[in-house]
């Protein structure tokens, strides 16, 4: 209890730095209990978050592909930058737990925070799945009279939640075309899952997922990720037949916009101008 507040204001700080930090604690979490409780060895329970061997530190993880003076002044910038989040972080960490800090000391050391964020962001890719409990929703609601305060109330509520929804969505919209607004990404139209009055927003958020995060870029894909199950399952899906020995290829963007747009949000959001046989021709 005693904890909460520092809990509660490291949230806030993930959210406005670096989200992953907040999963960062979560393994500590995780580590910290199969060592209290599951028998493991402290060295065992830290490995097991070893998802890239000889993966680089996040904040040795910046990249610019201009090359110029300027260039060595923005990434030493950055990398100073992420250094001091990197820090402060692990240092709010430490204090909320800071009751283990004597019996797992290596746990705390920067040097694996570093390396763990930096993983983190090596292997994590866009989830977006249907709500797991729309349809337990659904049914309960159904199974009430129409008159009820509670399922009136719950109406205003989930009316309240689309006219947010589609705020967020011209917002997101607007950021997508920064910075070639000529390019128009286009809104996206009302769903099925948005005409049921009851339906759940979609869950969308990261999930860990090293073969497929380590996939390559290209404008051209030959394979596309989804979620077909509504559930925690990726498969990967081939859009045409393939040789064996063909490299696997996903688009980090949506391939159906103009070259400008692909193009800026490649380099704004991954850090790399493409240069895929599309971008070529």
């Amino acid at each position: 209890q005693s904890k909460r507040p520092l809990l509660q204001k490291f949230r806030r700080f993930c959210k406005e730095k670096h989200e992953n930090f907040l999963l960062g604690m979560v393994v500590f979490c995780d580590i910290i209990c199969n060592v209290r409780y599951n028998g493991y060895e402290l060295d065992t329970a830290m490995a097991r978050f070893n998802f890239l061997s000889g993966s680089p530190q996040w904040q040795d993880m910046v990249e610019f592909d201009t090359d110029s003076n300027f260039k060595l002044c923005r990434i030493e910038y950055y990398r100073d930058l992420r250094n001091n989040l990197l820090c402060e972080s692990l240092s709010m960490v430490t204090e909320i737990l800071s009751h283990h800090l004597q019996d797992f000391g290596p746990l705390f050391d920067v040097d694996y925070w570093a390396s763990l964020i930096g993983q983190f962001c090596r292997v994590n890719m866009a989830l977006d799945i249907p709500h797991p409990l729309a349809e337990q929703r659904r049914t309960v609601i159904c199974a009430r009279q129409p008159e009820d305060p509670e399922v009136a109330a719950l109406r205003l509520a989930v009316d309240s939640a689309r006219q947010v929804r589609k705020s967020l969505q011209r917002h997101d919209v607007e950021e997508s075309n920064f910075p070639y607004q000529e390019s128009n990404y286009p809104y996206e139209e009302d769903s099925s899952e948005e005409e049921d009055e009851w339906a759940l927003p979609r869950v969308e958020g990261t999930c860990l997922l090293r073969s497929i995060a380590q996939t390559n870029h290209s404008c051209l894909p030959n394979v596309s990720v989804e979620f077909p199950h509504g559930d925690w399952v990726a498969e990967g899906q081939m859009s045409r037949p393939l040789d064996p020995g063909t490299e696997l290829l996903l688009s980090y963007v949506d391939e159906g916009m103009d070259g400008n747009w692909r193009r800026g949000r490649l380099l704004l959001d991954y850090g790399f101008v493409c240069t895929c046989i599309r971008c070529q021709q």
